[in-house]
């Protein structure tokens, strides 16, 4: 599973330098000074989905060198052909989280517009649909390569104009009031299950397409 999981993070450095990530992090340090919280809050979101975006590249290599018909033919299991790519992926999406709830905390500590709480909570939320987004980037990437990735790239943003509309067109006061009344408890017992099943069906799929692709 480690030499897997090697050969994608070189193709990721072939694909995109540690210069580029370097410039791309000194970019959102800069970016944070000029517009504070709103550039906090805008790369809290799009970063974490850089993960599904370098799925999208890794799924391109796939196609081009005809990776998972080697890997099949190979003694590998499939069990470890997938684990091994979304243990990159969750390892890019952690460093991406990482990085955005320091670059909110250390917003919070220049500028101090709102709690704290409320930077945290950014970032929690970006890291979640990114998650979210991983959980179905990588299956689609196993199924139809970039393409597929591509797809549910367009479907997420859909969704996220949806969700947008709704929040701007219909009155959700009593939803709110519904919201704000159940205890905490049960939102983190609730996300933790979700997440659980949500990653045990998005890993079983991607066995199950991995499985048949063919060798020849």
């Amino acid at each position: 599973m480690r030499g897997l999981m090697l050969r994608d993070a070189l193709v990721l450095l072939r694909r995109v330098s540690l210069a580029r990530i370097a410039v791309l992090l000194m970019g959102g340090i800069l970016f944070m000074l000029f517009m504070r919280i709103a550039a906090a809050t805008l790369l809290s979101v799009i970063l974490p989905l850089v993960a599904g975006g370098l799925m999208s590249m890794l799924a391109a290599e796939d196609d081009k060198t005809n990776w998972l018909k080697f890997v099949r033919a190979s003694p590998a299991r499939v069990w470890d052909v997938v684990v091994a790519r979304y243990l990159v992926c969750g390892i890019i999406l952690l460093a991406t989280c990482v990085y955005t709830t320091l670059l909110n905390v250390a917003c919070f500590m220049l500028f101090r517009e709102q709690p704290l709480a409320v930077y945290l909570g950014v970032s929690a939320v970006g890291a979640l649909v990114a998650y979210g987004n991983s959980l179905l980037v990588v299956p689609s990437c196993f199924s139809g390569g970039a393409a597929g990735a591509n797809l549910v790239s367009m479907v997420v943003l859909f969704a996220a104009g949806a969700f947008a509309w709704v929040v701007r067109n219909v009155d959700l006061t009593g939803v709110l009031a519904f919201l704000a009344s159940v205890p905490v408890y049960a939102y983190v017992a609730v996300g933790v299950v979700a997440a659980l099943l949500a990653t045990v069906l998005s890993v079983c799929i991607s066995m199950r397409i991995c499985r048949k692709k063919t060798i020849y």
